[in-house]
């Protein structure tokens, strides 16, 4: 099946990007450098973790600075569509139905992993797909492979991205057990900020009355914001065991080439 061909792709086409973890940050921020017109939706208090390197913090700041590029929240697509020249970036926090005439262009970066993403076809008229569970043709028109290898940022227009791997890609020899995850659903709470070193066995934080103790030695790469509910599994903590060699803010090289893909993909 050949992707849809675009008639907008003048700098101020409108895209529509679902999600507002890293990844949908690195794709936010390519598109607006390109020239791109970007409004994220994030109806629901975001829990991605890695927030010193997405536009995450916007949804309770206002304002979010990503490798500079500015994020704006406002409340409505009303408060964005009556503006006489919307910011380059946007954050909406208020879910409703898609004004399809604005927006050519949607993109599903909620990264849901192990849900079906839902077919949003019917709202533009391209929509790509990022991540686990897209086939094209079937609930995108575009999708974009998101898995480590060699794959990574590869435009798919026939088929399907590769199924979920499973496991965290390695740091300095360590996977999964740098990441520490909700041990039932509740309100997360921590004194912790992302940055912060800590050693194994320190308290981190607690979800209800469980306490979360660092898997191991580094710093906090990753930390999911204080005062939220959260889902059981939900990932809460991620320990750089680089210390200092750390990379805990900007734009990180699994969601580069994913945003370099959508980019890609645009032109094409």
């Amino acid at each position: 099946m050949n992707a849809p061909t675009l008639t907008t792709k003048a700098p101020d086409s409108g895209v529509l990007i679902f999600g507002l973890s890293d990844v949908a940050s690195a794709v936010a921020h390519g598109l607006v450098t390109a020239g791109f017109r970007v409004v994220m939706v994030q109806p629901t208090p975001p829990t991605a973790h890695r927030r010193g390197m997405a536009f995450t913090d916007a949804y309770w700041d206002e304002v979010a600075i990503l490798d500079g590029i500015c994020c704006h929240r406002l409340a409505t697509f009303a408060a964005w569509s009556t503006l006489d020249t919307p910011p380059a970036l946007s954050l909406v926090t208020e879910e409703v139905p898609l004004p399809n005439h604005r927006f050519p262009i949607v993109i599903d970066a909620r990264m849901q992993k192990r849900k079906t993403p839902p077919d949003l076809r019917p709202l533009a008229g391209c929509v790509i797909g990022l991540g686990p569970g897209f086939a094209v043709g079937q609930n995108c028109h575009i999708a974009i492979e998101t898995s480590w290898g060699d794959q990574l940022g590869m435009v798919i227009t026939e088929g399907a991205t590769a199924p979920l791997s499973g496991e965290p890609r390695p740091i300095d020899g360590h996977g999964r057990e740098r990441l520490l995850y909700a041990p039932e659903a509740g309100l997360w709470q921590t004194p912790y900020q992302i940055g912060d070193p800590v050693e194994a066995g320190t308290w981190i934080g607690a979800v209800n009355q469980q306490s979360l103790v660092a898997p191991l030695s580094g710093v906090l790469r990753g930390l999911t914001r204080s005062g939220l509910e959260v889902a059981a599994r939900t990932k809460l903590v991620e320990v750089d065991p680089r210390g200092e060699q750390a990379v805990l803010r900007g734009l990180g090289e699994r969601p580069k080439r994913i945003a370099a893909g959508v980019l890609s993909a645009l032109a094409g």
